[in-house]
């Protein structure tokens, strides 16, 4: 495998969008939105996407596996993106529970 495709993340000099939500308000709301959009279909994963993004203005590829339940948040992104939304990627790393650092995209709605 060739190493040198893979550029370095640990770039800690670039400003990346935070939301200005409380954290555990922010999980809660996330959650409540869940709960609107109930399903595992597509459509319904959408929606969840959708409603986050409007409200939140940003919402993370972590946050959309842990409290939308969307396990392919790209695919969802792609969808709203062909429905004409705007939404911008930035990386960011988080950590989990388990104390492991990610890397993850924070969709950004613009």
């Amino acid at each position: 495998m060739n190493l040198e495709l893979f550029p370095s993340y640990d770039d800690t000099s670039r400003d990346y969008p935070t939301t200005v939500v409380e954290t555990t308000s922010r999980d809660r709301r996330l959650s409540e939105i869940a709960k609107l959009a109930r399903g595992n279909h597509h459509t319904t994963q959408t929606q969840r996407l959708a409603a986050a993004l409007k409200e939140l203005q940003t919402v993370s590829t972590y946050e959309c596996r842990e409290f939308l339940d969307i396990y392919c948040p790209t695919a969802r992104k792609f969808d709203l993106v062909q429905q004409g939304f705007k939404i911008e990627t930035h990386w960011q790393t988080v950590r989990v529970e388990s104390g492991q650092e990610h890397r993850v995209g924070l969709y950004v709605l613009v």
